[in-house]
Order: C-alpha cells, then sequence, then structure tokens
C-alpha cells in the first residue's frame, strides 16, 4: 500500500510507480491518493509520499525525495478574459481556487531581498491539489501547482505563470515508513522509488 499526495498523480510519482512495475512484474501496487494526512498504522500504508515539514511523525523514518517548487499560475483562457494583474495586490484580489490546505491560507512571496504577503481571494475551495490544477485547467481561476507538474502546460502556454520573479518558499517531499521491520518487498520499492529520483 503506497499513499500520495494527490498533486503528484500527473507525471512525477507515475512515473516512478510505471518504473517499479516494469522492473518487479511480481509487485502489486494498491496506490491510495489523499492530500490529507494519512495514519500509515491504522491504515496499514507501507509507504507514504508526503510533502511538508509538518506531516512528519517520531515513529516515521524519512527519506528526503526532492524540494518542489511551487509556481502561481492561470490558464490562459483565464488571463484572455480576466486580463493579467499589475500588481501583487490586484493578484490577491483575483479569482484564486484553494486546495484546502491551511499552510497557504496566506502566501509569502519572496523576490531578492524583498519580501511581500498576499491574502488570496479563494472564490473556489476544493479538497485535493490535483482538483485545484483541473479546475485551474479549465480556467477558472489562479492557483499554486508544483512547477514539475505544471512544466508541460507552462511550456505549451496553455498555463501563464503569473510574477514569476516572486518565488514562494520550496516545499520537501518525503518517502515515509513506520520505524518497524520492513518486508523485502517495500524495501525495494523504496530503493526503486529513491533511485528514480537520484
Amino acid at each position: 500500500n503506497i499513499a500520495c499526495v494527490t498533486g503528484m498523480m500527473d507525471s512525477l510519482m507515475m512515473n516512478a510507480f510505471k518504473s517499479m512495475l516494469d522492473s518487479h512484474p511480481e509487485f502489486h501496487l494498491n496506490l491510495l491518493f489523499e492530500d490529507k494526512v494519512q495514519d500509515l498504522f491504522e491504515q496499514r500504508i507501507d509507504i507514504a509520499i508526503r510533502a511538508g515539514l509538518d506531516v512528519l511523525d517520531d515513529n516515521m523514518i524519512a527519506r528526503h525525495i526532492l524540494d518542489l517548487d511551487f509556481v502561481i499560475v492561470a490558464h490562459r483562457d483565464y488571463v484572455a478574459e480576466k486580463g493579467m494583474p499589475q500588481t501583487l495586490e490586484a493578484l490577491a484580489k483575483a479569482d484564486w481556487i484553494s486546495f484546502l490546505n491551511s499552510r497557504y491560507s496566506s502566501l509569502q512571496l519572496t523576490k531578492a531581498h524583498e519580501q511581500m504577503e498576499i491574502f488570496p481571494n479563494y472564490r473556489i475551495s476544493c479538497n485535493s491539489l490535483y482538483a485545484s490544477r483541473n479546475l485551474t485547467m479549465s480556467g477558472l481561476g489562479i492557483s499554486i501547482q508544483p512547477e514539475i507538474e505544471a512544466r508541460k502546460a507552462l511550456v505549451s502556454g496553455e498555463l501563464i505563470q503569473l510574477f514569476p520573479a516572486w518565488k514562494l518558499a520550496s516545499v520537501p517531499l518525503y518517502l515515509v515508513t513506520l520505524q518497524r521491520v520492513q518486508s523485502e518487498k517495500v524495501r525495494i520499492a523504496c530503493e526503486l522509488i529513491m533511485r528514480y529520483f537520484e
């Protein structure tokens, strides 16, 4: 059983899982995509992919996979209809899409030595990062997304990055297991996922 945040559904983790299945035909994966923190013991989860420092407990072993850079994005149709915000104040007042993570009730932005905090006008709230990306791709508003997951749409011009000079703090992504003796399959799966991201 592998629990994974929904925002990694498009490509990042899918490629890692494909690589794992290709190299081990005997593996069967049960994938649980959920943004809220799952109880690994209660849910009988072998491996969790978790984002952020506040999602780890003392009874866990966490291996750092990578740091996720988040970007502020909107669909080109949204920008064509509503216009490009010219100031951070105008950006905050635009139509935002939330994925119900309290960490982002406000956004801390940094540019060189400047810092700015904005409070987005969340007009749409949903319970997953993946759903917020789909709503953004449908032109319903502005959201923050992992750059690595939005990259293809940014390169094609379907998504537009807003205020690219202003950066959000990176979020660490971890492979997490409980502190207990792991089966050989879990050990191999952990190694394969870590090796994929190297």
